[in-house]
């Protein structure tokens, strides 16, 4: 079937963009000691030159931090690879009904054509779901618990987006341009971010408070896709399928 196409398409993907799938995959497969270790070996320094011995820290208790800790040991990484995988497997019941996403980040419709597919960035959450089409276009799931009870949606909306934001709007960009609206999809209500001209993309962030979770719901990709992928969340995306 199209789906378990893209599930294949999906492990090229992921081995790719998190290199310690190969030493899981080889972890998992019994393969030689020497193997294993070189695999390993080669992933860590990747680590080491993406980390820049920086790590990830909120600025008071209201932020939402809803980016992965950096650095990961290796363990670590071979772990969250593995859950990822295990994520991507577990939704296959949601993907043949024509749903992208799961339970915990919410649904969006598939993305039709069979160019899309599953895919896992290296600065995303274990919980993000990700799919992505000619290496630009990409619709993004993800989600946050909210433990302070204590501040308005508005704010925990606009905090998780800003959260979020750090990614794009870092070091080098900052020829980007930020919009900020209130957002309404399918009466559930939000909070969205429009980030331009960030290295010839757009990123459309959208944040929507229901019950105890902040969902995250972002549209990257080329000026001219961009419309046309929010106007497929805007239509589609529920947190229950």
């Amino acid at each position: 079937m199209k789906r378990n196409k893209f599930l294949k398409l999906a492990i090229f993907t992921l081995l790719l963009t998190m290199p310690l799938f190969l030493s899981a995959a080889v972890k998992k497969s019994g393969s030689t000691k020497k193997t294993s270790t070189s695999s390993t070996k080669k992933a860590s320094g990747s680590t080491k030159k993406s980390s820049n011995g920086k790590t990830q820290s909120k600025e008071n208790e209201d932020e939402i931090d809803i980016q992965p800790s950096n650095p990961m040991d290796n363990e670590k990484m071979i772990e969250v690879a593995d859950r990822k995988w295990q994520l991507y497997m577990a939704s296959q019941e949601y993907f043949k009904n024509g749903r992208f996403g799961n339970k915990n980040v919410g649904f969006i419709a598939y993305p039709q054509g069979e160019e899309w597919i599953l895919y896992t960035g290296m600065n995303e959450t274990p919980t993000a779901m990700q799919i992505i089409k000619e290496g630009t276009d990409i619709f993004t799931l993800d989600s946050v618990e909210i433990k302070n009870k204590g501040i308005s949606p508005e704010q925990l909306a606009m905090n998780a987006l800003n959260s979020t934001a750090k990614k794009y709007t870092g070091s080098g960009k900052s020829h980007a341009t930020i919009e900020k609206n209130p957002l309404s999809i399918n009466e559930y209500k939000g909070q969205q971010m429009t980030i331009r001209n960030i290295s010839g993309k757009t990123v459309i962030l959208n944040a929507i408070i229901f019950k105890d979770r902040v969902y995250l719901v972002t549209v990257e990709g080329k000026p001219e896709n961009v419309k046309t992928m929010l106007d497929l969340v805007i239509k589609s995306w529920n947190p229950e399928m």
